[in-house]
């Protein structure tokens, strides 16, 4: 019959074992639901740490000191306005990139 559904290109799916209404073999039916989703958190938490990977965080802006952070914002409010001050704007930009160099 199997063999029949799929020659007629009809999708075949076996039927499933067990009932939706009835526990399954590991669950416990007296077990409340905050009790099943403690569980079922902890099994997730074992999981995640058994498998996901672990890094060593880094800090990324010490070069972002209070100097580069102003060059930064002034550059950055400068460009809104490019069309009117484009030579400000370029002069900004060299401050900037100089006081990011030099402090990294």
């Amino acid at each position: 019959m199997a063999q029949e559904q799929r020659r007629l290109g009809q999708f075949f799916m076996p039927k499933l074992r067990s009932n939706s209404k009835m526990p399954k073999e590991n669950e416990d039916p007296s077990l409340k639901l905050k009790d099943r989703l403690n569980k079922f958190n902890n099994i997730l938490l074992q999981a995640g740490h058994a498998h996901v990977g672990k890094t060593r965080p880094r800090n990324r802006d010490c070069w972002m000191n209070p100097a580069v952070k102003t060059a930064i914002k002034k550059r950055n409010s400068l460009r809104r306005k490019v069309a009117k001050k484009r030579k400000e704007w370029l002069d900004a930009c060299e401050e900037a990139q100089g006081l990011i160099d030099e402090a990294k």
